[in-house]
């Protein structure tokens, strides 16, 4: 009986050490302001659906019409695909496909930028800076 217990208990441990590994492992990355698409942030661009998904959330954020809507999506769908062949095309060089990444950021704002009205513009700018946080400047220690 008291072999019983003690297996019981250990089983008991068991399941729930495991349980929280699971939990700590799950989740890593989401939550509000952690970007949109798998990773979140963490290395992994996201894909046509949550393209779509930012593209809206922005539409609302600005007011866009469906026009504008239209061109700033397709502008995130070439985006999205320069940003893709930058993982063959800079391989092993770290600082250069970060500076093209760089460059490529700063292309698709200036595109954006010519399809929004001046406050629209403004506006864009505000919402950018918020979303890219501290890591919108150059990063020193990359070279």
């Amino acid at each position: 009986m008291k072999t019983m217990i003690k297996v019981s208990i250990i089983l008991a441990i068991l399941i729930t050490a495991g349980g929280m590994t699971v939990e700590a492992q799950r989740g890593y990355g989401h939550g509000p302001g952690r970007g949109y698409g798998p990773g979140h942030g963490h290395g992994y661009g996201p894909d046509s659906c949550h393209l779509q998904l930012m593209v809206n959330d922005l539409a609302d954020e600005l007011g866009l019409s469906d026009e504008q809507e239209a061109k700033i999506l397709q502008l995130h769908y070439d985006h999205m695909a320069e940003m893709k062949s930058f993982r063959t095309e800079y391989n092993n060089d770290c600082v250069g496909e970060r500076e093209a990444r760089i460059a490529s950021r700063n292309k698709l704002d200036e595109n954006t930028k010519k399809v929004l009205t001046a406050e629209q513009a403004v506006k864009y700018d505000e919402i950018m800076a918020d979303r890219r946080g501290p890591h919108k400047g150059p990063h020193h220690n990359w070279k």
